[in-house]
């Protein structure tokens, strides 16, 4: 996420791959679960 916060303040292209998760990850990794796509939409096109 800081990555792209820097990216679109510089004005810099960047490209970004996303895959699914492998789901005995998410009880570990909280920031996993629900929607990632949300708080990336101010910051890209």
């Amino acid at each position: 996420m800081g990555a792209m916060v820097n990216a679109y303040y510089g004005r810099s292209p960047l490209v970004v791959t996303a895959g699914q998760q492998v789901r005995r990850r998410l009880v570990l990794e909280l920031l996993l679960h629900g929607k990632l796509t949300e708080p990336a939409k101010p910051y890209v096109k």
